[in-house]
């Protein structure tokens, strides 16, 4: 879990950062009428992709803190 504290967490951390401040400009390409269907496509693809990542850091984090909370741990960086 110490692992996943220091080292993925920041890391998605910072993905979720980039991607939030990619997103006016994805949305703005998805409305433009000089792209093609397909692009578009692949845009919405990536979108979905990046949501299915959320929600699963989302279970993965539940899953230990409800695994730690029964054993009356805390998680905490060393």
């Amino acid at each position: 879990y110490l692992f996943f504290i220091e080292r993925i967490q920041p890391a998605g951390s910072q993905l979720n950062q980039y991607m939030y401040k990619l997103q006016p400009t994805l949305n703005a390409l998805q409305a433009s009428p000089y792209l093609s269907e397909a692009f578009k496509d692949y845009l919405t693809e990536r979108e979905l992709e990046f949501r299915q990542y959320r929600e699963v850091m989302a279970e993965h984090i539940g899953l230990w803190q409800h695994f730690l909370g029964r054993c009356n741990l805390s998680p905490q960086a060393g």
